[in-house]
């Protein structure tokens, strides 16, 4: 019985730990999360489940890993905020794939996209031809961003 305890403070400890972090860092849709935000999340949900469930693991240990997570995060996004040059160095940089109507095979291999993955990205969009096409800018959260030629808006 004592264990059943155990584990429903550690419940709710990470439920209120991961509310409270969810409002510290902002509300984000998942299309809205960058790369390093979903996996920080998906690590997050790991420590917290794996402290829930090991008994070794004590309520004091829990309410420290998410207080370390949470300082780490904060202290992240603040850098990400007001540092620009650290931003576009740890998130990158949106990324032209077509201009012109050209596609840039160069910014497909640096982005390592394919040509089929472009097309389906493409198709996500609407768009079904890729002479459809002025501008695609490949942004940092995965996102492709198209601008139609004026005779296809």
């Amino acid at each position: 019985m004592e264990a059943y305890v155990q584990i429903l403070v550690k419940l709710l400890i990470a439920f209120a730990g991961l509310w409270c972090l969810t409002r510290l860092l902002g509300k984000r849709e998942i299309s809205q999360l960058s790369p390093f935000d979903f996996i920080s999340s998906m690590v997050l949900g790991e420590l917290v489940g794996n402290t829930i469930y090991d008994e070794k693991a004590t309520v004091g240990m829990l309410v420290f890993a998410l207080a370390i997570w949470a300082i780490l995060s904060y202290l992240f996004e603040r850098i990400m905020e007001f540092g620009k040059p650290f931003r576009r160095s740890l998130e990158g940089k949106p990324e032209l794939l077509i201009i012109n109507g050209d596609i840039d095979k160069a910014a497909l291999k640096r982005n390592k996209i394919a040509l089929d993955d472009l097309k389906m990205m493409l198709r996500q969009r609407d768009v079904f031809s890729l002479n459809e096409v002025e501008y695609a800018v490949y942004e940092t959260n995965g996102a492709l961003s198209i601008l139609k030629k004026s005779a296809n808006e």
